[in-house]
């Protein structure tokens, strides 16, 4: 009979051979013996294997390197950016009076379309704030978020061609389509999202140092992925993910690929993903059966 156990930190110091205090004989005896510790000691190995990632820990000076514009930037650059950004958050203010009153009828699962007022001029500030709408209750009320992110795509092609740098009305227009791509894909409606997931992507190419916003298009088809089986196609897209997100600091998107990552090595037991040590260059951890 067992009468202890090792703790997770002590299966740890083992593994990494970091302590003179645990008698390693004694111990793999213990986990011969003992189905409990075993499962354990696996989970200390896989953990210590994904801390290991590089892609985990992004230095920095690297992040910060991406994240900037550049030295050889030039200067009105910088300031066509910051104008729009000022510009997109009076839109945006302007959209909600706008918009208010008919958003908040019919807010039902049935409410698929809407009738609201549609301005002369649509505006890119109009688009955000319909795709931060649709995000508010896509988990909730996924049929009114399509329904939001829908007219947000309209806003975005109608978008006058002089109104805004050409850079930004394709970056709109790219994340409208991505949200839609992702509220479909929620919906199982597969076939639509791929086609949304394109003209995003084509739309984002279009834009200058579009990285992050691609990896995003990414993230969701990441998601159909796992949910049609496909564990290792996207595996190697949410670990690509992981390390862009890492990049630029995007922490909540990071967490969210990093919680998707673990899911999918999870399945990845099962579909032999696991014992893989690469895949198409990408380094996937070891799993004990």
């Amino acid at each position: 009979m067992i009468d202890s156990h090792y703790a997770f930190a002590d299966l740890c110091r083992y593994l990494e051979r970091e302590s003179d205090d645990v008698n390693d004989a004694e111990l793999e005896c213990h986990l011969a013996a003992c189905p409990g510790c075993h499962c354990l000691s696996d989970d200390a190995r896989m953990t210590l294997q994904i801390l290991r990632d590089p892609a985990m820990w992004p230095t920095a000076s690297e992040a910060i390197c991406e994240r900037t514009i550049g030295s050889d930037a030039d200067a009105g650059e910088l300031e066509e950016l910051l104008r729009f950004a000022d510009r997109l958050a009076t839109e945006k203010l302007d959209a909600a009076d706008q918009f208010r009153s008919s958003l908040l009828a019919g807010t039902g699962e049935s409410a698929e379309t809407l009738t609201v007022p549609m301005s002369n001029k649509p505006t890119a500030g109009a688009v955000t704030y319909l795709l931060e709408e649709a995000r508010l209750v896509r988990a909730t009320i996924p049929r009114r978020a399509l329904a939001l992110v829908n007219l947000a795509v309209e806003l975005a092609k109608a978008l006058p061609s002089a109104a805004y740098p050409a850079r930004q009305t394709f970056l709109v227009r790219g994340q409208a389509y991505r949200d839609r791509g992702a509220i479909l894909v929620s919906l199982g409606l597969e076939s639509e999202a791929r086609e949304a997931l394109g003209r995003a992507d084509a739309a984002l190419r279009q834009t200058p140092a579009a990285e992050l916003e691609l990896t995003l298009v990414d993230q969701v088809r990441a998601t159909m992925l796992m949910s049609a089986g496909r564990s290792v196609e996207a595996l190697l897209l949410i670990r690509r993910a992981v390390r862009i997100f890492g990049k630029f600091l995007d922490f909540t998107n990071y967490a969210r690929a990093r919680t998707m990552e673990a899911a999918l090595l999870g399945y990845s037991v099962e579909t032999t993903v696991a014992n893989a040590t690469v895949l198409n260059g990408v380094a996937v951890p070891e799993l004990s059966e």
